[in-house]
């Protein structure tokens, strides 16, 4: 079964999630994302992983505007990934886990949890 864990995700994996993945209902109050690199989300949980963070400190540590801050971490919300408690950003208990697997369970779950959202999942399916 370890053995799993250290190979490249391929297109059967993500076939058999999406034959399990239960959409769940779209977040209320929390836009939908505008951020354009999921792999600048990716090291942003990964940063929040390790200390949270203010708005000031993420726009600083990406050289960002605060219009992007807000892009990426509204995306993360959105996801349920990421919580704001006051003014600061932290990670959900699920980020929490998911980031402490094994690389490619670790991707796998990433990847659940976006096309848990019924117009990433229809646009996958579409996409096939």
């Amino acid at each position: 079964m370890e053995e799993l864990f250290n190979e490249e995700i391929q297109i059967i994996d993500i076939n058999l999630l999406l034959n399990q993945i239960q959409i769940i209902p779209e977040p209320v109050k929390i836009p939908f994302p505008q951020a354009d690199r999921f792999d600048r989300l990716i090291d942003l949980i990964s940063l929040l992983l390790e200390n949270d963070l203010t708005p000031n400190e993420i726009t600083e540590n990406y050289q960002f505007d605060k219009r992007q801050t807000n892009y990426y971490t509204s995306a993360g919300i959105y996801l349920g990934l990421i919580e704001k408690q006051g003014k600061i950003f932290t990670l959900t208990d699920e980020a929490k886990d998911i980031l402490r697997q094994p690389h490619k369970l670790k991707y796998l779950k990433l990847i659940e949890t976006i096309l848990a959202h019924e117009v990433f999942n229809q646009a996958f399916k579409l996409s096939l």
